[in-house]
């Protein structure tokens, strides 16, 4: 919570500070977790269970380091 202490402030002033401190904030960022890789475009590509293509690829996609 911020007061002001000193001076008189117009609105255009307190407008743009709380616009700065609402940026500064990062609220409207996603939290951060589990992934969901339900429906992921990869996935729809077919191939043979024991081609080396899926492998790599799912390896690419989904496995995280």
């Amino acid at each position: 919570m911020f007061q002001v202490v000193k001076g008189n402030p117009s609105d255009e002033e307190l407008a743009a500070l709380v616009t700065v401190l609402a940026s500064a904030s990062g609220g409207g960022a996603a939290e951060a977790g589990d992934r969901n890789d339900w429906g992921h475009p990869v996935s729809k590509l077919r191939y043979a269970y024991t081609s080396w293509q899926l492998v790599t690829l799912v390896e690419r996609t989904f496995i995280r380091r």
